[in-house]
């Protein structure tokens, strides 16, 4: 679900957001003060509408990623979760409606999930080791 939703929000990495301020998850806001205003398209009142919007500037690719963890951490994104959702179509559709606007994102995710075998980069979760630090034990389904 994170190859897809990166692949989906950054144009395959080659938007200006991604390229030029390493946000390859479309993640509104500022992060440290820093963010950059870009049209965006939302779905409101049942139509697809161009507005703009703030979205994070990150240094590097590792503060996007680590951040992105951190957002998906949000109780609003507790379905993503492999101890909730037990399957990627599960992630995704918990993900609609609540990480993005489109009525069609699971649908979008879930396409090129199936079209380029993202899953084959899947991984069980590891056990729960009281010496594992507590940033890496628990990991989002995408």
């Amino acid at each position: 679900v994170l190859l897809a939703q990166a692949a989906l929000e950054s144009n395959f990495g080659t938007s200006d957001l991604a390229v030029n301020h390493h946000n390859y998850f479309g993640i509104k806001g500022q992060y440290r003060a820093q963010g950059v205003t870009l049209p965006t398209v939302e779905h409101l009142n049942g139509q697809d509408v161009t507005v703009l919007g703030t979205f994070r500037h990150y240094p590097d690719e590792q503060a996007a990623l680590a951040d992105y963890a951190q957002v998906l951490a949000q109780p609003t994104y507790a379905g993503v979760h492999r101890h909730v959702a037990t399957t990627y179509r599960q992630a995704t559709q918990a993900l609609r409606g609540t990480y993005a606007t489109d009525p069609n994102y699971d649908r979008k995710l879930n396409q090129l999930i199936d079209t380029y075998q993202l899953t084959q980069y899947d991984r069980a979760t590891p056990p729960v080791d009281s010496a594992t630090p507590p940033t890496h034990r628990a990991r989002p389904t995408v």
